[in-house]
């Protein structure tokens, strides 16, 4: 996203430098946590700021607008939704240890033992109606 982040601003700052003047007004939107949920970020500003995007008619975020090619078929991809997190909250019982005086079979090594394991296997895919419609359309 930095990326994306740099490219827009320079967009801005030379369009500001050359004096264009764009056919409306263009709300540049960086928030601190897109991706972590959005509750402090876009998710805070449209419950507290809904305002300023009443007449707001597209929006462009870091996906998008580039050419994809399914078969000979070219795409433009429009996103309508954004990924998801996945908390696993997992509780090991034994000693600690130290980097300096391992403990063999404590809390640290099994924690090691189910990354591994997770390491190896594929988690389950859920593949939500906007990804489904996206899909059959392609």
């Amino acid at each position: 996203m930095k990326g994306a982040v740099a490219m827009m601003c320079s967009a801005l700052i030379k369009m500001k430098r050359e004096r264009k003047k764009p056919s409306g007004d263009i709300i540049l939107m960086i928030v601190c946590d897109e991706e972590n949920g959005g509750i402090q970020g876009a998710k805070y500003v449209c419950d507290e700021y809904a305002e300023l995007f009443k007449d707001v008619k597209y929006a462009i975020g870091e996906i998008g607008g580039f050419t994809m090619y399914f078969g000979e078929r070219k795409v433009y991809p429009i996103m309508i939704g954004e990924k998801q997190k996945c908390d696993v909250k997992m509780t090991f019982k034994g000693e600690g240890g130290h980097g300096s005086m391992p403990v063999r079979g404590g809390a640290v090594g099994q924690l090691g033992y189910i990354l591994n394991a997770m390491d190896k296997k594929y988690m389950p895919c859920h593949i939500i109606p906007e990804v489904k419609l996206m899909l059959s359309e392609l």
